[in-house]
């Protein structure tokens, strides 16, 4: 039976939730409802929670804010990169490239910007949007159960939620950035910002972010 976690909450029935033995759940937090999602498992024989980040805890979408806010019209760049993203999948089927390279391809125009671990930090610390009841929810299922939060979003973001919310960042993965261990000269960030502002004036590009990838 799902429950408003505020009901759950003030009926201090919050530990008489059933967890039966031999099935994997995944417990989340959505629209002020703590849901429950259970299967059975015979081979693990045990409960354990794991979330994604961004949707189920939080509203961001940290890597399209980043880009929104360090590069020069940067969440329309971010949209054009997440659908070339898509098309190399999708549609090129590029031999050995994986689905969800955006944060990587992002990465040199942040640099190029004057983004550094530093910046992404702060930005990332002052802007976690949690989602109502988001650290009850994981102060319980943390108290009941192994957890882990895996998520495709910046380390840096990570650890600024884990802190908000008392999440062990040890039991977290996400993609890691060191922006400052790589340089980029003057000359090569100057060409990455002219590149980046002509593809507005680019059909072809215009075209791929007006089409449909998902057949």
């Amino acid at each position: 039976m799902v429950k408003s976690l505020k009901d759950i909450v003030r009926s201090g029935s919050i530990h008489d939730l059933e967890m039966e033995p031999h099935r994997m759940e995944f417990h989340f937090f959505f629209n002020g409802y703590f849901l429950i999602m259970r299967w059975e498992d015979k081979i693990l024989g045990k409960k354990f929670f794991v979330s994604d980040c961004e949707g189920p805890i939080s509203t961001n979408d940290n890597a399209f804010e980043l880009s929104g806010h360090f590069i020069e019209d940067g969440e329309k760049f971010f949209e054009i990169i997440s659908r070339y993203d898509d098309v190399l999948v999708d549609v090129v089927r590029r031999e050995g490239y994986n689905a969800g390279g955006t944060l990587k391809l992002i990465t040199p125009f942040l640099k190029a910007y004057g983004a550094d671990n530093q910046t992404i930090t702060d930005f990332s610390a002052e802007n976690v949007l949690l989602l109502k009841g988001a650290v009850e929810t994981i102060k319980f299922v943390t108290s009941a159960m192994p957890s882990f939060i895996v998520s495709t979003s910046y380390q840096q973001y990570i650890e600024a939620l884990c802190r908000r919310t008392g999440f062990p960042y040890e039991n977290t993965y996400s993609t890691k950035l060191d922006i400052d261990s790589f340089s980029l000269d003057p000359d090569e960030a100057e060409k990455l910002m002219n590149s980046q502002a002509e593809k507005w004036q680019d059909s072809a590009v215009q075209l791929l972010l007006n089409s449909q990838v998902h057949q």
